[in-house]
């Protein structure tokens, strides 16, 4: 007999034969059998776990696992260096993965390296895939897979877009499926010149996760630490491979065909079958499929599979789990025990066969009596377990996805049948469900497993040779009149063949109503809110506009505008931006977010508007901190018509902006030439070429003096050009003078071009003159090119082309108003001709009648 079965019987004989009083001698038995087996390889110590976890009860088995391997939930904690464990996920869980690269790029605005860029690997074997949700410094956030707009840089985190998209961080998840080095990790840090990403940092079968966030002092207070939910490895599940009797694609050794899974018995099958990549054993004992008879896994898979009803509605499968593997740190006999932990399962090996069977034991397949026990062989009760061992309740813990997957308590659960047995005395199991991030199956497990540790009874029989036809894991019968059972149901937990064919077995007393369960049962829990909670958005208070004008030196409107105001005593705000719109287009006209917020709280926007134009405009707080602000709403506002009414309510306004106009003309030709000579001095650049000419003539008499002057400049560089010629003439007898002027200029460089042709005149006695001119200019404002023509006179003459002596006045300025005065007006393209009051006669050219009246 191989010496594997020879000491698992050994084992089995010293379970089944336990008793307090012999607890020390066992316990130094086993431990001997556990370092004889250590020595033979991992699948012994998987046959070994599973022989003496069988014939316990489901809670101790609980305890005795939180005792031996203690845990704390998932790795909240980010490995890093190249020395950690290979590790993979299977099914449901969360992990913060190890470190593999970070890299500063980019600019935002003024902020060099504003982006950070961290890559983390999250799976050593590939995955099926990253869930929308993720968890930043222990608050949730949501993945925003639907916007593709950001190409290779990922997807954004919806908890992280500010002024409504403005988006700081972005995920970019890869399964472990990457044949080539991710293209975005190439283009920013591809020719670093310390930590260059090469093309040959592909990852292959390596899940990762690239995420980058914007530098954002109030959304990040650190540097950002996810933690990423996981759908694990893509697992073979034989029922749906139909060459094996189940229906569907799936193929044994085909990765390619296998899906997601978090089915506690389809973990455990893989694992027991072995994990393989790239055809090479990553993790497991490698079990050939005969030793796993699908019969038995089928059903213990569909019954992980049954649909449970929730309180409140809907259902959820009965048995899931998730988990991360540490290969180094466990063996697969530790993993499969936590899994099993989470589905009320149980494992046992016959004849190098693997059984498993999970939840409510099945239907019993054996029935027997009194009369059928072998009572010439040895029989033992354990009637009860000692007072160290006997529960009325649980506690347990476990991890909560809600809470950032940190491990929390459930709701403890007590049956006040079993504390009335127990004299009151509180008593609750402490247990650890690592497996099962799944709050409502932990209240069910709790409840199944409290119940089943109240059948305290334990038998060692023998029954006679037709037996041998049962094995561990099924259900046994038992009506006894000396022990009071009617149809009681045991579990077969181990047994043996005697050398008189008759069977020996260890019966463990189990009720298939411990695992009943109602949506009634369910216990409500609490779990805080762990979203970011960011300051608000501040609105803008106050916001109104209005027309306004921008003044000249004498307080005389000259060009339209807007006033734009909003409230004071706003704390932690800079400047104000403000934007203004056409109303008939939408097209935005101005844009700054210079104004700085001070009293009196109102500002004219000097911006160039059209006159009598209707705008709308909106304004934002802009904050020191950088924290979020919203917009007002827009704003109508329509400019003043000030070229229009000002020409025609005050002429004298027009004739002062045009006189001073011309007086800055005269000291712009004054420092034309030493400006132009300091900026040769200053730039002593060969590429400046700069020539001036000038002519002044003078006749003196006494007090009569008579004069002309005129200067020429020209300069050029290599990004500029400009040239001004100027001609001024005076008269001058005692007090009588006449003046003139006429500057022609022209300038052009990288923001535009500049033409202007100037002319004043001026004469006059003393302080009594007259004065009168014209400026044209054509210019560039914003890109756009514009000109503007702009005459002083009170007089509009227009000659006779037949007699030059001869001139017309068609239009006059009368007391500030312009007027219109015809000799003869010609054709009117009309619809009414009407003289106004006391007029005798009105023509309608539209009807074609005239009407006269006296």
């Amino acid at each position: 007999m191989p010496i594997i079965r020879v000491l698992l019987i050994a084992a089995w004989f010293l379970l089944a034969m336990i008793s307090l009083a012999h607890a020390d001698p066992i316990t130094a038995a086993i431990t001997t059998i556990a370092t004889t087996i250590g020595q033979l390889g991992v699948a012994a110590k998987l046959v070994l776990g599973i022989a003496l976890e069988v014939g316990g009860s489901l809670l101790s088995r609980a305890l005795a696992k939180k005792r031996d391997t203690p845990q704390s939930g998932i790795k909240t904690d980010v490995a890093s260096g190249g020395n950690n464990s290979l590790a993979f996920i299977v099914g449901t869980y969360a992990t913060a993965g190890s470190h593999e690269y970070v890299g500063s790029w980019g600019s935002a605005g003024k902020t060099p390296n504003a982006y950070l860029t961290q890559v983390r690997s999250l799976s050593d074997l590939p995955i099926a895939g990253v869930g929308n949700r993720i968890w930043i410094n222990s608050e949730a956030c949501t993945i925003d897979y639907s916007d593709t707009s950001y190409g290779t840089q990922g997807f954004p985190v919806n908890e992280f877009k500010t002024n409504g998209n403005d988006n700081h961080l972005w995920v970019k998840p890869l399964t472990g499926n990457q044949i080539a080095a991710d293209p975005f990790l190439l283009s920013k840090f591809g020719t670093d010149p310390d930590r260059p990403w090469l093309n040959d940092m592909i990852g292959r079968g390596v899940a990762m996760a690239i995420f980058t966030a914007q530098y954002d002092r109030e959304l990040f207070t650190s540097t950002p630490s996810p933690i990423f939910e996981v759908q694990g490895i893509p697992l073979y599940d034989p029922r749906k491979d139909s060459t094996v009797g189940g229906s569907g694609s799936h193929r044994w050794g085909q990765p390619g065909t296998y899906e997601f899974s978090d089915n506690n018995v389809v973990i455990i099958y893989n694992i027991m079958r072995g994990i393989y990549y790239a055809g090479t054993l990553i993790y497991g004992p490698a079990v050939p499929a005969a030793r796993l008879p699908l019969s038995n896994w089928f059903a213990a898979m569909n019954e992980c599979d049954r649909l449970i009803n929730l309180d409140g509605g809907g259902t959820e499968r009965q048995f899931r789990a998730g988990y991360e593997i540490e290969t180094s740190n466990k063996q697969p006999v530790d993993i499969i025990d936590d899994i099993l932990l989470g589905c009320n399962g149980r494992m046992a090996e016959i004849g190098g066969v693997y059984k498993i069977h999970v939840g409510a034991p099945a239907l019993p397949v054996y029935f027997f009596t009194d009369d059928d026990i072998i009572v010439t062989d040895g029989q033992s009760l354990d009637p009860f377990p000692g007072y160290e061992n006997t529960y009325n309740g649980a506690s347990a813990s476990y991890p909560e996805p809600e809470t950032g997957w940190q491990m929390k308590d459930a709701p403890q659960y007590s049956d006040a049948s079993f504390l009335a047995a127990d004299g009151g005395e509180i008593r609750l199991a402490s247990l650890e469900f690592n497996a099962t991030p799944f709050p409502v199956q932990v209240q069910r497990l709790m409840r199944s497993v409290t119940n089943d540790n109240r059948n305290f009874r334990r038998h060692q029989i023998n029954l006679p040779p037709e037996a041998w036809l049962y094995e561990p894991l099924d259900t046994f019968s038992w009506s006894s009149d000396r022990n009071g059972y009617v149809s009681k149901q045991f579990l077969n937990t181990g047994m043996d063949d005697l050398d008189n064919a008759n069977q020996s077995v260890a019966l463990l007393e189990t009720d298939p109503t411990d695992y009943d369960w109602s949506p009634t049962f369910q216990l409500p829990w609490t779990v805080g809110p762990l979203t970011p909670k960011f300051p608000p958005s501040q609105p803008m208070y106050g916001w109104q506009v209005g027309p306004a004008t921008i003044n000249d030196s004498n307080g005389v409107p000259w060009r339209p505008s807007m006033f734009v105001s909003c409230a004071p005593d706003q704390t932690d705000v800079s400047n104000v931006w403000v934007q203004v719109r056409l109303a008939a287009t939408g097209d935005i006209v101005f844009d700054s977010d210079s104004t700085r917020y001070g009293s009196p709280y109102s500002w004219v926007l000097n911006a160039n508007f059209k006159g009598n134009t209707d705008y709308e405009a909106r304004g934002r707080f802009v904050p020191f901190s950088g924290r979020a602000t919203e917009w007002s709403a827009w704003l109508p506002v329509t400019t003043p018509n000030v070229l229009v009414t000002d020409l025609l309510v005050d002429l004298a306004h027009v004739k002062n902006d045009i006189l001073n106009r011309f007086k800055e003309l005269q000291a712009e030709i004054d420092d034309t030439r030493p400006l132009i000579e300091q900026l040769l001095v200053n730039t002593q650049s060969d590429s400046v070429i700069f020539d001036a000419a000038q002519r002044t003539l003078t006749a003196t008499v006494g007090e009569n003096k008579a004069s002309f002057d005129e200067q020429i400049a020209v300069v050029a560089d290599d990004i500029s050009a400009a040239v001004a010629q100027t001609t001024e003439i005076s008269a001058e007898l005692a007090d009588r003078f006449a003046e003139g002027l006429i500057k022609f200029a022209a300038a052009a460089d990288q923001t535009g071009v500049n033409a202007r042709f100037s002319i004043f005149l001026r004469a006059g006695v003393g302080d009594a003159y007259i004065e009168s001119g014209m400026f044209l200019e054509i210019y560039t404002v914003s890109g756009v090119q514009k000109s503007r023509f702009s005459v002083l006179a009170d007089q509009f003459s227009v000659l006779n082309p037949d007699n030059l002596g001869q001139s017309f006045l068609p239009v006059v300025v009368e007391g500030g108003v312009l007027k219109a005065q015809f000799a003869n007006i010609g054709t009117v393209t009309a619809g009414l001709i009407n003289g106004g009051p006391g007029a005798k006669m009105v023509i309608d050219i539209t009807n074609g009648s005239i009407t006269v009246s006296d």
